[in-house]
This record gives C-alpha cells, sequence and structure tokens, in this order.
C-alpha cells in the first residue's frame, strides 16, 4: 500500500505570525505617535511675559532683565 501525502495545514501559522506582525505595528505606531507629540510639545515657544516682581519668576524676571523689558518691575 501506498502512503498518501497528507497536506499541511498552516493556518495557524499564519494566524500566530498575523498576530505578532500586528502588534508589532501597534507597538511601533504607539511609540512613533508618542514621539511626535512630545515633539510637538516641545516645539511649542511661550513667551515670557513680565507681570509683576511679586508673582514672576526668577527665570522670567531674569529673562526680562536681559531683554531690557523692565518697565513693569
Amino acid at each position: 500500500m501506498r502512503k498518501l501525502k497528507r497536506k499541511k495545514n498552516y493556518t495557524s501559522y499564519l494566524v500566530v505570525a498575523s498576530i505578532f506582525v500586528f502588534s508589532i505595528m501597534g507597538v511601533g505606531y504607539a511609540y512613533l505617535q508618542e514621539t511626535l507629540t512630545m515633539n510637538v510639545h516641545m516645539s511649542k515657544v511661550v513667551p515670557i511675559v513680565p507681570k509683576s516682581f511679586a508673582t514672576d519668576s526668577w527665570k522670567v524676571i531674569a529673562k526680562a532683565v536681559k531683554d531690557g523689558n523692565t518697565s513693569v518691575y
């Protein structure tokens, strides 16, 4: 008697590989999105406007003095 060759079923391998690929893509997308969000937040330049000597931080006061903007003090 001749042995019949059984065809291999690759469905389970395909499902596992697809899950792996999509999970890696999701992690990569999340990392990219977080990086872009962080870069956007870092690129926003907030103008430092002095308001009063009592409420301003030393950073604002120092910047105002360096820029010569001491009219409010």
